[in-house]
């Protein structure tokens, strides 16, 4: 079933009813309206709650407003977009991944390179790190950037170290590649195990913490704002 334009029917209203808890993070794109990305950003802000904003479906939009944000996902055309700059290199990526930082004060910026990899960016440090993707048969890129980002942020709540966090997104993301549509793109934990084990990746760096993280997601619809944990 599809709602055509469903994201574009979020009120504030809907978003204030998102944030009676406390959260780890709040994770959103640029799928919604300017006007709910600003106000869940300012919500999060007034809670202490950190931000990942992944910018897909990049577009006219004011970057600068973004301030604060704690991570950034972006890849190498969405870079392009935001900063002007080329986004074909590693150097160049480092570049622009610096241009972003100043352009909304974000604590990271990660710059997703396809079969290259992933580019980390963090401004308090003013260090850049790479991390290689891993190879695989790709099939479908349908869903790998999403897959991607989720992962990073799932794994940085768990302990912290987003160079690790990247690790295992590109795993996730590498694994979602060779599957066929969206969602079953998507692998569990045991498998991205596996699939650690298979590419020889010492376990002792990637391996999750055992404990589960719940994760609320809030359908928004008109007149239902209902949230499902998993």
């Amino acid at each position: 079933m599809v709602f055509p334009r469903a994201n574009l029917a979020m009120e504030k209203e809907d978003v204030k009813q998102a944030f009676p808890g406390s959260y780890g993070a709040v994770l959103i794109n640029l799928k919604i309206s300017s006007e709910i990305v600003l106000e869940v950003c300012s919500l999060a802000r007034e809670k202490g709650i950190p931000v990942v904003l992944d910018a897909d479906s990049v577009r006219d939009f004011d970057f600068s407003r973004l301030k604060g944000l704690e991570i950034i996902s972006s890849n190498e055309t969405e870079c392009r977009y935001i900063t002007g700059l080329p986004c074909g290199t590693e150097a160049e990526a480092a570049a622009a991944s610096r241009r972003i930082a100043e352009i909304c004060q974000a604590r990271f910026v990660v710059i997703k390179m396809g079969k290259r990899g992933a580019l980390l960016y963090r401004i308090e440090e003013d260090q850049t790190n790479f991390g290689p993707a891993c190879p695989v048969q790709a099939v479908d890129t349908t869903v790998a950037g999403d897959a991607f980002t989720a992962a990073m942020t799932a794994e940085y709540l768990r302990h912290g170290d987003l160079k690790r966090a990247i690790g295992y997104a590109n795993a996730l993301g590498a694994l979602a590649v060779t599957r066929l549509e969206a969602q079953p793109s998507v692998s569990s934990a045991q498998e991205v195990e596996v699939f650690f084990d298979k590419v020889g990746h010492p376990k002792e760096v990637f391996a999750l913490e055992q404990r589960p993280v719940s994760i609320r997601f809030y359908r928004f619809c008109p007149n239902r704002s209902d949230p499902a944990e998993r």
